[in-house]
């Protein structure tokens, strides 16, 4: 069985929750965590999860600075945004909600 240790921890990103509170939003965090496999040198991300109640949303934060700048992963659209986008489609989002 593997065994993993924790390298780093991995907290929400501050511009993305001052984007959250603005907009007003209901969201639930889980952090995330840089895990090394023990007894090798094999690392893995464990994103922070961003669950936005509100528009039944589901947003993965890799928050590692060897990655591109498209940082944020929605599992239901497989798609990879970056920190701008992910802003826009929350904004498009609230305003078809709105309507």
């Amino acid at each position: 069985m593997l065994e993993f240790r924790t390298v780093r921890n991995l907290k929400a990103d501050k511009d993305f929750l001052e984007f959250i509170g603005r907009e007003k939003l209901t969201f639930k965090g889980i952090d995330g965590a840089i895990l090394e496999i023990k007894k090798t040198n094999i690392k893995t991300i464990k994103p922070i999860i961003y669950e936005i109640k509100d528009l039944d949303l589901i947003i993965h934060h890799y928050a590692c600075d060897n990655l591109n700048s498209k940082r944020y992963y929605i599992p239901s659209n497989k798609k990879s945004y970056t920190l701008n986008q992910i802003k826009e489609l929350i904004r498009t989002m609230l305003t078809t909600k709105n309507n």
